[in-house]
């Protein structure tokens, strides 16, 4: 039924595809017990600037809640859009955070399509990214999906050191730059332990 799956020559099971669905609807289903929007809607009052959070599925990031801004310009991507980690803050953040071996063979199968002139699509060069976005504790993303768009993201790792999601903002080149970054990225860290609090 495609709920787990026999790994090939190996004596073990993994989550299948419809399981990873399945826990992806209920995740972002607006049925949800835990003030998830209400506290991503704080810190975008606090910030001014359009949140989101959003989880590796096969290999796409998709979005499972966003908040929008007031002030423009904005990007609009509607829940449930599925992009390419590579080119989001929010999926460097998670693939940063996975398990090196886990991470190594997923980037070992993503398409490293070019977006724009920003994007990386040499894989030691994102392993390399990747490692400097665990050490720094963000991830930064330069006009690597749209020109003229940066976003920052950062991992939501539970108690027991899960990662089990990401929390990114996107805002145009005007606003945001990688010297005043960690200034955002402290605030949404700390967004990032609340949500994982209110998941318990």
């Amino acid at each position: 039924l495609g709920i787990v799956v026999k790994v090939p020559n190996r004596d073990r099971f993994a989550i299948g595809s419809r399981f990873s669905k399945i826990a992806l609807q209920a995740i972002s289903s607006a049925n949800q017990g835990p003030p998830v929007r209400p506290i991503i809607q704080q810190l975008v009052a606090d910030i001014q600037e359009t949140c989101n959070i959003g989880v590796l599925s096969g290999r796409d990031y998709v979005y499972i809640e966003r908040v929008e801004c007031e002030r423009l310009p904005r990007i609009y991507l509607e829940t449930g859009a599925r992009l390419h980690p590579h080119v989001t803050s929010g999926g460097k953040a998670m693939l940063a955070h996975l398990p090196t071996r886990a991470r190594n063979a997923l980037v070992e199968k993503l398409d490293l399509k070019r977006f724009t002139e920003f994007t990386i699509t040499d894989r030691d060069k994102l392993i390399e990214e990747l490692d400097l976005v665990r050490e720094r504790g963000f991830a930064f993303a330069w006009q690597e999906f749209s020109e003229g768009i940066v976003g920052i993201g950062v991992p939501i790792i539970s108690a027991d050191k899960r990662v089990l999601a990401s929390l990114a903002l996107h805002a145009p080149i005007q606003r945001i730059s990688l010297e005043n970054a960690s200034k955002y990225a402290k605030k949404l860290q700390k967004c990032a332990r609340q949500l994982a609090d209110a998941w318990g």
